[in-house]
This record gives structure tokens, C-alpha cells and sequence, in this order.
């Protein structure tokens, strides 16, 4: 997880494995596949402390959301919830 609902992939590197922390390289961005393709460059075991979230929407200005759209504009594809 890069960030609060931000994610990507990297190939396969000898001796790292699930749950470790990696020092990442950003190879590409496919915003309209939405898609990061990224290089392991380190790894390590370990924790790192939590941090408190930053929201980059202004819950107090509304009173209900009834659909998120994940998707950036110009994607292949629309993911959205409809609550």
C-alpha cells in the first residue's frame, strides 16, 4: 500500500516476502488503466509507525455522500459505489 486506498504491483525480487516494508521505485503511471508499475529497490522487516490519515475531502461541508468514484477521469473503466 503506497497510501490510504493507493496501491501497486512489483515484479518478483529474490528474498523479499509478504509483509515486509520496500523502498520503491515508480517505473510508470496508467492513469487510464490505473495501473503504477513499481521496482523493488530495498526491503526490511520491521514496523513503522502509524500516522494519522489525510483526507483530501471536506466531510463538513456535506451531509451525505451517495457515490465515490474511484476511477480518475479518462480511465477504461468507472469502479464506483453507489451507496
Amino acid at each position: 500500500e503506497l497510501a490510504p486506498n493507493l496501491a501497486g504491483l512489483a515484479e518478483c525480487r529474490s528474498g523479499v516476502v509478504a509483509g515486509q516494508l520496500a523502498a520503491v521505485y515508480i517505473k510508470s503511471i496508467i492513469p487510464e488503466r490505473m495501473k503504477i508499475k513499481l521496482a523493488i529497490i530495498d526491503s526490511l522487516d520491521g514496523d513503522i509507525p502509524a500516522r494519522e490519515k489525510q483526507y483530501f475531502f471536506n466531510f463538513n461541508e456535506i451531509d451525505h455522500i451517495s457515490k465515490w468514484t474511484y476511477s480518475p477521469l479518462g480511465a477504461s473503466k468507472t469502479i464506483e459505489t453507489v451507496f
